[in-house]
Order: structure tokens, then sequence, then C-alpha cells
């Protein structure tokens, strides 16, 4: 399997990514495991969202650069440094491949998916195990 291949299975089949942010006390980095959504036809873009009150809105409201790494799939991951994070502009896109991945996702009701911040994060490499992917 190439590399492009393994990335593709690995960001599809990960249940989560351990996203790492710079809190806003300094330069301390916070990490929680984040449910997120990948779309193959946009490789080095990632999506996750979350609530308006978390720590994590205002960690990258200061510094919009993440780390993540995704949970292991047989021992086997993706790891990227430097992700610059926007908001994402496809929400419903967004909504639509979460509710496809996590189906307890449906207990989000509508009011809190319109307060929802919902992030892409782009990236130009990833590790994939021990291999560089370059996009």
């Amino acid at each position: 399997m190439s590399t492009q291949e393994t990335f593709n299975q690995l960001m599809t089949d990960a249940e989560m990514i351990a996203l790492a942010t710079e809190t806003t006390a300094g330069h301390t980095p916070s990490v929680r495991f984040v449910f997120f959504a990948h779309d193959a036809a946009q490789p080095n873009v990632l999506f996750f969202g979350t609530a308006p009150t978390a720590d994590k809105v205002a960690e990258i409201a200061a510094n919009p650069v993440v780390s993540f790494e995704t949970s292991p799939v047989n021992f086997q991951t993706v790891r990227v440094t430097g992700a610059k994070v926007t908001a994402a502009t496809d929400r419903d896109a967004f909504f639509t491949a979460m509710d496809a991945k996590y189906p307890s996702f449906a207990r989000f009701t509508p009011e809190a998916r319109a307060a929802m911040h919902v992030y892409a994060a782009t990236f130009t490499t990833a590790l994939v195990n021990d291999d560089t992917l370059t996009f």
C-alpha cells in the first residue's frame, strides 16, 4: 500500500485525533481528543467542531496553528505539525460527514449545531507512520 493510500485509510478509519493547541495563558501545549471529519477530495484538510464555550475556541483565536495525531488504527497513525486553522466554509458538509461517521453525533440539536464552531485545519505535510507525505 502506498503512503497516500495508507494516509487515506487512516484518515477514514481513525476514531479521533489528539489535537494540540497553545493555551491562552502562555506557551503551554493543551491536548485533547476530538472527533473529526476528513474528505478525500481535500486530502490536506481536516475538519472538527466544538462548543462555543470550549477553551480551544479562545486558544485557536489567539494562535490558529495546531498539531494533531490520529488515534491508532492497527498501530498506525497520521501526525501533523503546524496546521493552520480557519473557520470552515461548508458547515452543512461537516455535519453530514460527522453524522455519517459518528451515529451518536445525532444527539446534537439544531440549536447546538448552530452554535458550534466548525474549523478546517489545513496542512502541507503529514507524517504517515515513518513516511512524509507532501501535499
